[in-house]
């Protein structure tokens, strides 16, 4: 896509989004409305909140330990079901993030062609909690942003700002730059590795299969 995009001088900025704690923060009681909502079968939801309810924690310390408190957000981690639980929670919130700007907000992978070959357009690439935004232009790209940080927050997700990054492509260098709700200034980048493999070029993966990255 981005090879193509390339020959064909299309605009279009990506941006990789970075999650605070993302396993650990789901909340529990708005997953379970979720899946409620995806269709998972009574006996099975009931089973899941059997295992989420009345979790208690506390914190060791060489002082001494802290009252026990609730454990109201998270997946189990090491649970096989956990990967499950969550991709569900993010697909939802994205989901609502595009939710009637679809055609809009994302970048435009085939044009339309004819009334049985409409416009494909490509809003977010997603594997577990690497989350990649695509869009046309900057101001496209700005709203689908604050899209789904808005709706990613009401699930328990957090942006994190500070590894969240941004990369243009034949995009004016005077543009403005994308920004969080917060208005955090989103770092913008030449290149980015992107489930293990870099995005703007192949010379870094040619170097790792050639053995200059590293053992193997």
């Amino acid at each position: 896509m981005i090879e193509e995009g390339k020959k064909d001088n299309l605009t279009a900025v990506l941006c990789f989004i970075d999650f605070k704690k993302a396993f650990d923060s789901i909340h529990r009681s708005t997953m379970v409305k979720i899946l409620e909502a995806y269709g998972v079968p009574p006996n099975l939801l009931r089973a899941i909140e059997t295992m989420y309810a009345g979790t208690r924690a506390r914190v060791v310390t060489p002082d001494g330990n802290s009252e026990e408190y609730d454990i109201l957000a998270g997946v189990m981690q090491g649970d096989t079901l956990a990967p499950f639980l969550f991709i569900m929670v993010l697909d939802y919130a994205l989901r609502k993030a595009i939710s009637g700007r679809e055609q809009d907000l994302g970048f435009i992978l085939t044009p339309r062609r004819s009334r049985r070959h409409p416009t494909v357009v490509l809003t977010d690439l997603d594997y577990a909690d690497d989350i990649s935004l695509l869009s046309d232009t900057v101001e496209q790209a700005q709203e689908l942003l604050n899209r789904v940080e808005s709706e990613c927050a009401k699930v328990g997700l957090r942006l994190n700002a500070k590894k969240t990054e941004v990369i243009t492509y034949n995009i004016l260098p005077e543009h403005p730059p994308l920004t969080t709700t917060e208005g955090t200034v989103l770092k913008e980048v030449k290149d980015f590795k992107y489930l293990g493999s870099w995005v703007n070029s192949t010379e870094q993966d040619l170097k790792v299969l050639d053995g200059g990255g590293g053992g193997g």
